[in-house]
């Protein structure tokens, strides 16, 4: 299997040579950053069902910062991190799992599916599901995940395969957002 790569600048390299180029990091500050960053992203994949790679997610962290840091300097406003990143910051990096981390998978995976639970019948009773699981059941985040993406494949195979169908399927009066 090949390894991915990026680009920065002109040069086509890892996402570990890019990480370490834009931070001026060293070997061993590095290594510590990816363990630390590599145990946060497994443990948001377990909670939440998700097929993250740490290696890319600490590249678009570190791109990020890199870029808020630019725009700063010359005067201009900073975003704040995006819904993802901020849910992976807010895992901890230690093995076990804490209710914390329980809490802030939950609070993401609401998010990410906010739309979807409120257009449709099934995804308001996944919600509800989700919203009234005991504060420390992981498996209950991961069941929601799992029911929420078959319900997205589904609404998705309808939009695009029988058009009727979806609308019959959508409520359109309770979407957020543009359509």
């Amino acid at each position: 299997m090949k390894r991915k790569q990026v680009i920065l600048g002109q040069k086509r390299m890892s996402y570990s040579a890019a990480i370490r180029e834009i931070t001026g990091l060293s070997g061993k500050e590095f290594d510590t950053l990816k363990r630390v960053y590599r145990q946060r992203v497994k443990k948001f994949n377990e909670l939440t069902g998700s097929k993250l790679s740490a290696i890319e997610e600490l590249y678009y962290k570190v791109r990020f910062e890199d870029k808020r840091e630019f725009y700063k300097s010359i005067g201009k406003e900073a975003k704040d991190y995006n819904s993802l990143q901020n849910s992976i910051l807010n895992i901890s990096s230690s093995k076990k799992i804490t209710e914390k981390d329980i809490q802030t998978a939950k609070e993401d995976i609401m998010r990410r599916f906010e739309g979807l639970a409120n257009s449709n019948n099934r995804g308001r009773a996944i919600m509800e599901e989700l919203k009234n699981a005991a504060p420390n059941d992981a498996s209950a985040l991961k069941k929601a995940s799992d029911s929420f993406k078959q319900l997205a494949d589904v609404m998705h195979d309808l939009k695009e395969n029988q058009p009727l169908e979806y609308v019959s399927n959508a409520e359109y009066g309770n979407i957020i957002g543009t359509p």
